[in-house]
């Protein structure tokens, strides 16, 4: 048996042979029965998104069709299909994130095609990696040992949370993203007002049954227009490139869009890696090692103390290892395509046949939390992830085949989330000051419930909030 928190670092053995596959299928997908007018089975899924899948999986296969307010959508949940999703060429995520982003941030789809979409993606790749990544990451780090400095030595403080990660974290990563002085309870409000009604718009909820929206989405695109200094060199290159297009106005609801992209994981995302560390003490001593180690002595809240290189960051492979495994836990993204003109998908199942305009998606969590992929799929392993002795990272298997898209957090290909690198950056940095620079304690060691109502875009926040104590250390 595997050393624990390491399946799936080897081949599987010779008896896990591949089972032939079933591939008398040749159409259109099943559509799953029954629902309600308009609303389809949007209460089923959206009571319990994961079960009511797997239900529908073991009564019409790996493929079928769910009705959504946002239309019929098709579902693919075998991972050893996903690469053929992948790769066909008839199916693209361009029209259907931009019907998304639009009734979130208020900009339209002929809007998208003037901003000239694939410029916008490219400027994206080059600035949010890199140098101006590490930037970035080095500013939203500054940011944060500000804040935290202001904590008196040796005093016993009590809060919650998530409630801790929302008010450092996420005015850290603002400020670091748009400039000084742009995090400002106000813009806090109105994105939090955006962010609580994004997975009903984004579902296809009208605007006007969320009120409150309009004006959170005016106000949050005003307020990262005016951006402050030392912002992000990305909002130069799209202000020059929104200018030339005479799409200046569209600027605020784009900026506000990638604003969420960067920032709406956050907070749950360090939630979760602080709690399930803090809660496995072995986790908790070996990656304070390591954080001690890449630190040499040095005090990250000391004026002048040390900034973590893109080196160092890369160089904590057991808190890497960590986030990685709270992403395979509490993330719950979709990854949707369109078919651009009918086309056939050839699947393990069968093969099946789509018309133009046909909305496919991928559900992750099935993926994730499969026992065939993952030993003790809904336990927390801290090493789960790490690379063996050459560097490689470990490998899994399903019906003695590796599965090549075994986790996908942020999505894949062209819908991958833009900001994924600075999130993780952002937490990473975040749980490394707190591990080595506070004492802390859970006040309770219950592990709240996850927020099922965010299925289909990142990590599901907590139910409840989780108490704790910390004190900085002299």
């Amino acid at each position: 048996m595997p050393a624990a928190g390491l399946p799936g670092r080897a081949h599987p053995p010779e008896s896990a042979s591949a089972r032939a596959p079933v591939t008398s299928h040749h159409g259109p997908p099943p559509v799953v029965r029954g629902g309600l007018p308009w609303l389809g089975h949007a209460l089923a899924f959206g009571k319990d998104p994961l079960g009511f899948l797997r239900g529908c999986q073991q009564e019409y296969g790996d493929v079928f069709t769910v009705r959504l307010p946002s239309g019929p959508r098709t579902f693919l949940l075998d991972p050893l299909d996903h690469p053929a999703y992948f790769k066909n060429r008839d199916l693209e995520f361009a029209e259907v994130g931009a019907e998304i982003g639009g009734r979130a941030f208020g900009y339209t789809l002929e809007e998208v095609k003037r901003a000239d979409i694939e410029e916008v993606s490219h400027q994206i790749n080059v600035y949010m990696k890199g140098e101006p990544l590490q930037v970035m990451s080095e500013r939203m780090q500054q940011k944060l040992v500000e804040r935290l400095r202001e904590l008196p030595v040796g005093a016993w403080r009590e809060d919650t949370l998530h409630r801790w990660a929302n008010e450092y974290i996420f005015a850290a990563g603002t400020d670091a993203l748009f400039g000084e002085g742009v995090y400002s309870e106000e813009l806090k409000r109105a994105y939090t007002t955006i962010d609580k009604a994004f997975p009903v718009l984004a579902m296809g909820l009208p605007v006007k049954l969320v009120p409150p929206w309009a004006r959170a989405q005016r106000t949050l695109g005003e307020l990262v227009r005016l951006k402050g200094p030392e912002h992000a060199a990305l909002f130069d290159v799209r202000h020059a490139h929104f200018g030339k297009l005479g799409l200046l106005d569209f600027e605020g609801g784009f900026d506000a869009g990638l604003m969420w992209a960067a920032q709406a994981n956050t907070v749950s995302a360090a939630f979760w890696t602080v709690l399930y560390i803090l809660r496995d003490r072995r986790a908790r001593e070996e990656i304070l090692e390591e954080v001690r180690g890449v630190l040499d002595g040095q005090d990250m809240l000391a004026p002048g103390g040390p900034v973590f290189s893109k080196q160092a960051l890369k160089s904590l492979v057991k808190l890497e290892s960590a986030v990685t495994e709270m992403n395979r836990l509490t993330t719950a993204p979709m990854v949707p395509r369109r078919a651009m003109r009918p086309t056939e998908l050839a699947l393990r199942s069968g093969t099946y046949t789509f018309a133009t305009g046909d909305d496919l998606a991928l559900f992750p969590p099935t993926t994730h939390l499969d026992p065939e992929i993952y030993e003790d799929p809904y336990d927390f392993r801290f090493d789960r992830f790490l690379p063996d002795a050459s560097g490689a990272p470990p490998r899994f298997f399903k019906d003695g085949q590796r599965v090549h898209f075994n986790l996908l957090p942020f999505g894949a290909g062209v819908s991958m989330c833009p900001g994924r690198f600075f999130a993780i950056n952002e937490f990473k940095i975040a749980v490394a000051v707190l591990l080595s620079s506070f004492d802390i304690e859970l006040l309770t060691t219950a592990v709240p419930k996850q927020d099922v109502a965010r299925t289909g875009f990142g990590t599901l926040p907590p139910v409840e909030d989780v108490p704790f104590r910390y004190r900085r250390r002299a």
